[in-house]
């Protein structure tokens, strides 16, 4: 104080004493306001620093959320550590996060909490009250007195709402509203509440609300246990400023799930489309499809139901996390009787489409259905068809079992792209199977082939050594026979010639006999020579006209009967392939019997010709001769049988056997028609380069 001041109080003094009690006074008065300045400049400067070090710890947690997201796709770590930070610097009991369900109830998702207060994570499940949506409290704010908080725009106007809150459906936090307690029981909150924060051992809270784009998506809330807190504005623009922070990093958090999703999902559908280029047996296609469907969709079961002929069905394959009934495996019913899907023949998924539900109580199914549901567990379900071609083959199917699950659009698709990729794999295995088979029987075939080749082998040559001893007994036959009959013939003969006057009729009638018996046995030699010769010779396939050997045959027959009345009636160009000289034998034996059996007509008819009877030749020989009995048509191919006497028509009865032993040789068949006193036709086939 300046002395010209003293002064002039000094004067205004009555005495000594009383000018310096008043100097001590202004002295005092002087000294305190200075403190007080001094205080509240010091005060100024904690708050900017406080100011400064906030904005830095939020830059710095801005920027380590996205580094945490970026680099460990982890955002439960990432969140948990930023309410470590957070909790820290607030000098917080508690910092957490609770998060809404899409009913708007809810649960807190991640904390940092000091030591000595409970974990609200592991309570809220243990402590019903903690999720419980208290119904006197839900409907209702409750506005508090102004003095209870700090105002930082509309947070001065801030009024209480529940965090627990289900049937508000946040419509206050809609309004991006911050709530502030100073003291729970100083801030007009009712009864039922207060109970609740007890339970979470709170007595003072900032809460501030989180979004995900546009849509509310939970709270972060710091809460001082130990005893009432004057929040800071500033502490809580803190709060504000990480809940946004927050849901930025829910966001990159989602886009990046989102990308990692489609990447898996591009990995599934090409691992299913791998297994349509690869041998894989169906069951590894199944159960590869059922697991790592499962693990892309997070579902409690992913199984494959193939429908019966009946249109009833069973699972025949599935994955399934631990803890549910199976639907396959041993001794487990796996024929499941669905009405709808009998009656309607695969239903709706018949017409390529598929079906969702939340949640099997809510979607208006038939008791029935839900009885069906509920022995496999499902809360939620959503299956999707799966074709094999343009035939419903079964059905692809997700199931939720602890509880409603929303299905979201991509999920449902991806199921529908598995099913149709699934389908297509299904139908290259069942091909390639069939092709398995198809060569294993080949290659079985083929082994039957060469076994049989094997057979035929030793079968010719045991028919090459039967044949050459066939040919021996021919040659025997031929040589050893035929002298002795030579010589009786002979001897008979001289006898007849040199004793002729010196025998008697009778006599000469034996010789005459003989002679004839030992003449027909050479026939008959020669007779089974020719028959043994058309089994054994070679046949040689040609180009044969049997038209112009007929020709020729009848001719022949003409000449030795120049008197006969006989028409023949040869068809033209009736060419075949086969053993020329083979198939001559077969018209020569078949023209001369006609020519034999009409001999007592006075005019005959003989006819060579073909028919055709569903695209095969038939050839025939009729004639209008003596004919035969049908009764006996089983024994006109036997060797040596005869169904005519020898006095009547002559002959061995050895010709059809060998017409019958031609035909066959080329791959056809033999047969005859006819009646008794009205003619017989022969009928042949043939089957070889016809």
């Amino acid at each position: 104080m300046n002395k010209e001041l003293l002064t002039k109080l000094k004067q205004c003094c009555r005495d000594e004493a009383a000018f310096e009690q008043l100097r001590q006074i202004l002295n005092a008065e002087l000294g305190h306001d200075l403190e007080v300045l001094k205080e509240q400049a010091r005060r100024s400067q904690k708050a900017a620093e406080r100011e400064s070090s906030i904005i830095r710890v939020i830059g710095k947690l801005g920027q380590s959320i996205i580094d945490r997201i970026q680099q460990s796709f982890n955002f439960n770590d990432t969140l948990h550590a930023t309410l470590e930070e957070v909790r820290h610097f607030l000098e917080a009991d508690r910092v957490a996060v609770y998060r809404f369900h899409p009913d708007w109830s809810g649960e807190f998702i991640s904390e940092s909490v000091g030591e000595g207060w409970l974990s609200l994570l592991e309570e809220q499940h243990k402590l019903a009250g903690l999720l419980r949506d208290i119904s006197e409290c839900a409907l209702r704010t409750y506005p508090i007195a102004k003095d209870d908080y700090i105002g930082a725009g509309n947070f001065t106007n801030s009024s209480f709402i529940d965090p627990c809150v289900q049937e508000t459906q946040g419509e206050i936090l809609q309004q991006r509203e911050s709530f502030v307690a100073y003291d729970i029981y100083n801030s007009g909150f009712p009864d039922c509440y207060i109970e609740t924060l007890q339970q979470y051992q709170v007595r003072a809270y900032a809460i501030v609300p989180i979004y995900l784009g546009k849509n509310l998506w939970g709270l972060l809330a710091a809460y001082q246990n130990s005893g009432p807190r004057q929040w800071q504005e500033s502490e809580v623009n803190l709060l504000s400023q990480v809940g946004q922070q927050l849901g930025a990093a829910l966001q990159l958090a989602d886009s990046i799930q989102e990308a990692q999703l489609q990447a898996e999902r591009r990995h599934l559908i090409a691992n299913i489309a791998d297994r349509i280029r690869e041998p894989v047996d169906i069951p590894t296609i199944l159960e590869t499809t059922t697991q790592e469907t499962r693990h892309l969709l997070q579902a409690d079961r992913v199984a494959v139901y193939r429908f019966t002929e009946d249109w009833n069905g069973e699972f025949i394959a599935e994955a399934c996390s631990e803890g549910w009934v199976r639907l396959v495996g041993p001794d487990i019913q796996t024929v499941w009787e669905d009405t709808y899907l009998q009656e309607t023949q695969g239903g709706r998924y018949r017409n390529h489409e598929n079906w969702a539900v939340n949640d099997i109580y809510t979607a208006g199914l038939t008791d029935c259905h839900i009885d069906l549901l509920e022995q496999f567990q499902a809360k939620a379900f959503v299956i999707a068809p799966i074709f094999m071609g343009t035939r419903l083959w079964g059905l692809l199917a997700a199931y939720q079992n602890t509880g409603p699950r929303s299905w979201q659009a991509e999920e449902v698709s991806l199921l529908v792209q598995i099913g149709v990729q699934l389908g297509i794999a299904l139908q290259q295995a069942e091909l390639i199977a069939n092709l398995r088979w198809e060569i294993i029987e080949r290659q079985q075939a083929e082994e039957q082939v060469k076994q049989l080749n094997l057979d035929l082998q030793k079968r010719n040559a045991e028919l090459s050594t039967i044949n050459q001893e066939l040919e021996s007994f021919a040659y025997s036959v031929s040589h050893d026979l035929r002298a002795p009959l030579r010589s009786i013939d002979g001897f008979s003969q001289a006898i007849l010639e040199d004793y002729y006057e010196q025998i008697d009729a009778t006599g000469q009638d034996y010789l005459r006999r003989i002679r004839s018996a030992t003449q027909r046995m050479g026939q008959l030699i020669d007779d089974l020579l020719a028959l043994s010769r058309v089994t054994r010779s070679d046949l040689k396939q040609e180009l044969v006209d049997l038209s112009a050997i007929a020709l020729g045959i009848t001719s022949d027959l003409r000449q030795s009967a120049p008197n006969r009345d006989v028409q023949f009636v040869i068809q033209e160009g009736l060419r075949v392939s086969g053993d020329s000289h083979l198939l001559r034998v077969v018209l020569v034996n078949l023209l001369e019997n006609a020519w034999k059996f009409t001999s007592r007509k006075p005019q005959a008819r003989i006819e060579f010709g073909v028919v055709n009877d569903t695209g095969k030749k038939i050839y025939f020989i009729k004639d209008d001769g003596a004919g035969f009995d049908m009764a006996y048509s089983h024994k006109l191919f036997g060797a040596f049988q005869r169904l005519h006497s020898m006095a009547d028509f002559p002959g061995n009865g050895i010709g059809l056997a060998t017409i019958q032993r031609v035909i066959h040789r080329h791959g056809g068949r033999v047969w005859a028609e006819g009646a008794v006193g009205q003619g017989a036709t022969f009928y042949f086939t043939l089957g070889v380069g016809e």
